[in-house]
């Protein structure tokens, strides 16, 4: 994703704001499945995943900035010598009781 919109942005018009991606990963357990919603036109199913999870990685791409992609501690655990990191520290997010060791991509 990260070179596709260098890509775009190369080719991109001048004077044209370039497009920014940012990412939040999270890796580990999550419950999936079809959830049917209810409004004033009718009934939708949509399929989701939800928890701990999927709202780390949800918090981590809100607080990315220019394009960074931050992952969690068991993701740059994973990945580890796939990918170098840069540790930012523990930070605590919305809805979570305890604080979150934060790493970004480093970039080349």
């Amino acid at each position: 994703i990260r070179q596709k919109t260098q890509v775009i942005n190369e080719e991109g018009e001048l004077g044209r704001e370039p497009v920014i991606i940012n990412m939040g990963i999270s890796s580990g357990s999550a419950l999936v499945g079809a959830s049917k919603f209810e409004s004033y036109t009718g009934g939708r199913w949509t399929y989701a995943a939800h928890g701990t999870t999927t709202n780390v990685a949800a918090r981590l791409c809100d607080r990315a900035r220019g394009g960074e992609i931050l992952v969690s501690p068991d993701t740059a655990r994973r990945t580890q010598g796939a990918f170098a990191y840069r540790r930012l520290g523990l930070v605590k997010f919305k809805n979570l009781s305890e604080e979150v060791e934060v790493f970004a991509l480093k970039t080349v």
